[in-house]
């Protein structure tokens, strides 16, 4: 896969559409079989299986979630995004989240990506849930 910056865009919003469709392999089917997935302080999934394993888990919490994409940036190597996520739980309540994430590529897989992302405040409303 090209790095030009319209082919990056582009990828990363049929990225950013698995995740919002809440599509576990849909999201595992972008990473290389021994890709890297780490999200906040959560211990990192290893491995396609367990991203997918990972991801379907973490959407079983939730009614919904959707994806602004603020900026995407490439350099050293990575793809940097900044982004607003919005989860919502079963009883409706809903939390805004902002985020960034650095995803490694190896060829047109992702061999790491890891998400920086304070989940506290989904937290609290999954609490009262």
């Amino acid at each position: 896969m090209s790095n030009t910056e319209q082919d990056v865009d582009e990828w990363a919003r049929k990225l950013f559409a698995a995740i919002d469709a809440m599509d576990a392999d849909g999201f595992a089917d972008f990473f290389a079989d021994d890709g890297k997935f780490v999200f906040g302080s959560f211990p990192p999934a290893d491995g396609k299986e367990a991203v997918s394993g990972f991801v379907a888990h973490f959407f079983s919490t939730l009614k919904s979630l959707s994806h602004k994409l603020v900026t995407i940036n490439i350099a050293g190597g990575l793809r940097y995004i900044h982004f607003e996520v919005t989860y919502v739980v079963a009883d409706g309540q809903s939390v805004t989240i902002p985020g960034v994430e650095t995803v490694k590529m190896d060829g047109d897989l992702i061999s790491e990506y890891i998400i920086y992302l304070d989940p506290s405040p989904l937290q609290a409303i999954q609490a009262s849930d």
